[in-house]
């Protein structure tokens, strides 16, 4: 299944929805020092992001927490890699991924 980004246009008797596709990237991202961000630095992160249409679906860090796994819906890799850029994440890989599918929706199939 593709993700889909919901946008409501309109209030009222005439509104529309809009359902847009986007693609999905999971981007690798190596730290020199174990990640620990506080709440805030998460939000400000989060805003720059979806300032750049950029929204942040799950992240995953390694046991060392030195490495971090990031699952994205971008319009493109080059997105991504602006808006890390202008809140000074690195990026080591971003991939373009198909989709998602959890254990559960293996075992259910």
């Amino acid at each position: 299944m593709t993700p889909t980004t919901v946008i409501e246009i309109g209030r009222g008797a005439l509104e529309i929805t809009l359902l847009v596709s986007m693609p999905l990237f999971l981007v690798q991202r190596s730290f020199a020092e174990q990640l620990d961000l506080s709440n805030d630095e998460i939000k400000v992160l989060e805003g720059v992001n979806l300032d750049a249409g950029v929204r942040w679906v799950d992240s995953f860090l390694s046991a060392d927490r030195l490495q971090a796994y990031c699952l994205y819906e971008a319009p493109s890799a080059d997105v991504i890699r602006a808006a890390s850029a202008a809140t000074g994440m690195p990026v080591d890989a971003i991939v373009e991924v198909s989709s998602t599918r959890g254990a559960m929706d293996v075992l259910s199939a």
